[in-house]
């Protein structure tokens, strides 16, 4: 999954509230009371993480636009 959003072949992630609470039953609280939060922080954890998924360089069309 995080080398198909490396590559932009998907383009969202689900995260499983129930996963988490098994996990930490109060982190999910947190996530759900604040929601927009934890949204930035899940995006920006996942945005530094990508690159060590890259097997190829994505070739769309924001990556003709951008270069």
């Amino acid at each position: 999954m995080q080398v198909k959003i490396a590559h932009r072949e998907q383009v969202a992630l689900t995260i499983d509230l129930e996963h988490i609470a098994d996990f930490d039953p109060e982190l999910k609280e947190a996530i759900e009371e604040n929601t927009r939060r934890y949204t930035a922080l899940f995006s920006d954890a996942i945005q530094e993480i990508l690159p060590d998924y890259k097997e190829k360089e994505a070739r769309d069309v924001l990556t003709s636009i951008f270069q």
